[in-house]
């Protein structure tokens, strides 16, 4: 999804009629991460959208943010780990996948389901 220009429908970046605060730019960067996975609360979503609104360097970021994070998740989708890695991983966390180890116990002696992407 677009967060900037899709659904949040932020629209194109007008002049403010005061100077923003440098304040206000780090606040918006702070809540970057938050903002983009739609974790903020509506208040504090439409506080960003506001500042994106107004601020053509705090948009610029936001907008490089989004663009990687999808172009990231697209790439992740396309990319699987060799079965040895994935099992290897599983050990390590103490996970098995019981599929291909016959359903044994796993490291704490109690059966584990299996993992739901292998």
């Amino acid at each position: 999804m677009d967060v900037l220009n899709g659904s949040k429908n932020l629209g194109t970046v007008t002049p403010q009629s005061e100077p923003l605060e440098f304040n206000q730019c780090q606040e918006a960067v702070k809540k970057l991460t938050e903002f983009l996975s739609h974790e903020l609360g509506p208040d504090e979503e439409e506080k960003v959208q506001r500042h994106l609104r107004q601020c053509r360097g705090c948009f610029s970021k936001f907008h490089f943010e989004e663009t990687l994070l999808k172009t990231i998740r697209e790439r992740a989708e396309q990319v699987r780990a060799p079965l040895a890695l994935r099992n290897k991983i599983l050990g390590i966390i103490g996970k098995h996948d019981s599929r291909h180890e016959g359903g044994e116990a796993g490291p704490t002696g109690s059966p584990e389901a299996s993992p739901a992407s292998s």
